[in-house]
């Protein structure tokens, strides 16, 4: 008869068989399809989840029945607690390996169908007066104007001091996210809040060196992203194929929102070329235009865009 002491407690398991069966947990998850960190970056691992948490029942059955104590009671504790430890484990391993999603790819995502392409070049405030003009003009698609579309420059020279550091929050809540498209500006904190009860994934998507896959558990707390270069990119969940976002990152003060006919102004625009960039965003899919302006002193340059759908959607 085993010693009391050699048992975990309310399993009925040894130390050993209860570690064995851990172990094996783990290793399905990191092996069952093939290895974790050489899976193709669309890979979805609802199945290696599943098959790796359903394997604990008839494995703990087997090993209860080896040791004579197979019991209700035995089963559930086993289970449960078993469960509980992979999950802990899993998503540090989740974290670590599922780098968008092979680490032997480096997480660099392939090239956006739109031409989207992140800025390469930090932005500085001027440390003084600078020379500036305005840009006005209407976003529109299919001839009509287009409200609430985001306009923004791409890597604009010195200008504005970047705005006040402000917290966005990525809700996720009935597998979906609270908007279809966010703006991060400057400094902000971006968060994420899964305000479900299932595992969720963030999964980048744009052009350039992308942050790591974020695994966010049911009722976590809220978690800090790390957020790509500047520019326009696409955010999904492994585990839920309808579920996703579009994100505007930018790291200065020139963005703004189309008002009522689709109309904008960049105002403080520093003197000399300037690219805009529009974009609309749904969750069934996303517009984008981009334009070449030239800024004057005295003057003001007037713009219009014409939103072109994005191959790539949210789906």
């Amino acid at each position: 008869m085993q010693k009391r002491s050699s048992v975990v407690p309310g399993t009925g398991l040894s130390i050993v068989a209860y570690a064995a069966l851990v172990t094996f947990s783990v290793a399905l998850f990191l092996f069952f399809g093939g290895a974790l960190w050489k899976a193709p970056r669309e890979a979805s691992h609802v199945l290696r989840f599943a098959v790796s948490y359903l394997a604990v029942i008839p494995a703990g059955m087997l090993l209860l029945a080896g040791a004579r104590r197979l019991s209700w009671a035995h089963l559930v504790a086993t289970t449960g607690s078993v469960w509980a430890l992979k999950m802990v484990i899993t998503v540090v391993l989740y974290q670590a390996f599922a780098r968008g999603t092979a680490t032997e790819v480096i997480a660099v995502a392939p090239p956006h169908p739109s031409g989207t392409v992140a800025q390469g070049t930090e932005y500085r405030p001027a440390t003084g007066p600078f020379a500036s003009g305005s840009i006005h003009g209407r976003v529109v698609a299919g001839g009509k104007g287009v409200v609430g579309a985001i306009v923004y420059l791409d890597a604009p020279g010195p200008g504005k001091p970047v705005l006040q550091t402000a917290a966005v929050d990525l809700v996720i809540q009935g597998s979906r996210y609270e908007k279809p498209l966010y703006v991060v500006e400057g400094e902000d904190r971006v968060r994420l809040v899964n305000r479900d009860s299932s595992l969720h994934t963030l999964h980048f998507h744009g052009v350039g060196r992308l942050p790591a896959n974020r695994p966010l558990p049911p009722q976590a707390e809220p978690r800090t992203l790390e957020l790509p270069e500047p520019g326009f990119y696409q955010v999904r969940c492994d585990n839920h194929p309808g579920e996703g976002a579009w994100i505007v990152v930018a790291d200065h003060p020139y963005v703004t929102t189309t008002g009522e006919g689709g109309e904008f102004v960049l105002a403080d625009v520093p003197v000399g070329p300037a690219r805009v960039v529009a974009v609309a965003a749904g969750y069934a899919g996303a517009q984008r235009a981009e334009t070449q302006a030239s800024v004057g002193q005295s003057d003001r340059s007037e713009l219009t865009l014409d939103l072109a759908d994005l191959r790539e959607s949210a789906r």
